[in-house]
């Protein structure tokens, strides 16, 4: 019997989902598909897989970076041997841009902890998407490390993975849009995702 499930298991791990995307994708339909992805509790797969997409297209559409570099959701970024949940490469092959994804409040702990991280590498521009936002009573805290990070050279961005979404998928335009849902459907593989964050 366990010799079952564990084939059923590695045959699922294996499975390719086909994601038929629209010819034409609105505005409102490109918010509203990623905000009902992201009802169901992942441990941060799906918002992960959302980010990981967004940053991918916005790095090719306006020729920012290359690629971008992310690992499992559940690797810690040291044991990966990247600084954060993403990295943002150029094409000569240097990190130009960091981003730490939280499907959680963010925290003045977790930022100093995450600054310390990239602060080694010399990376200068961090995203940290706190889906949740800042926890309450943190966020004075927060802006003053965020004012005194930016007085040492890194410009550190706060912002929910829906917000910077609307603005970025705006100027994408349609096509922008497009590439968008085809990415994320790609990570989702890519990354081999559970099978039920794929359907």
């Amino acid at each position: 019997f366990l010799q079952v499930l564990i084939e059923v298991y590695r045959r699922l791990s294996t499975v390719r989902v086909s994601y038929p995307a629209p010819r034409r994708i609105s505005l409102s339909i490109a918010m509203d598909v990623p905000q009902e992805f992201l009802g169901p509790s992942s441990g941060g797969e799906r918002l992960l897989t959302l980010t990981s997409g967004l940053f991918a297209v916005l790095g090719r559409r306006f020729g920012m970076f290359r690629e971008v570099r992310r690992s499992k959701v559940t690797a810690a970024d040291a044991s990966t041997g990247m600084l954060s949940d993403l990295e943002c490469i150029s094409s000569q092959g240097e990190v130009v841009l960091a981003v730490e994804v939280k499907d959680r409040e963010l925290t003045i702990t977790q930022l100093r902890k995450t600054m310390s991280d990239i602060r080694q590498k010399q990376v200068s521009e961090i995203f940290l998407i706190a889906q949740k936002g800042v926890a309450r009573g943190d966020e004075q805290s927060v802006a003053n490390h965020i004012d005194k990070e930016f007085a040492s050279g890194h410009n550190v961005y706060v912002t929910e993975i829906l917000a910077l979404a609307r603005a970025v998928l705006s100027l994408l335009g349609e096509t922008g849009r497009q590439e968008f849902v085809k990415e994320v459907a790609s990570h989702l593989d890519r990354y081999g995702s559970d099978i039920r964050h794929r359907r």
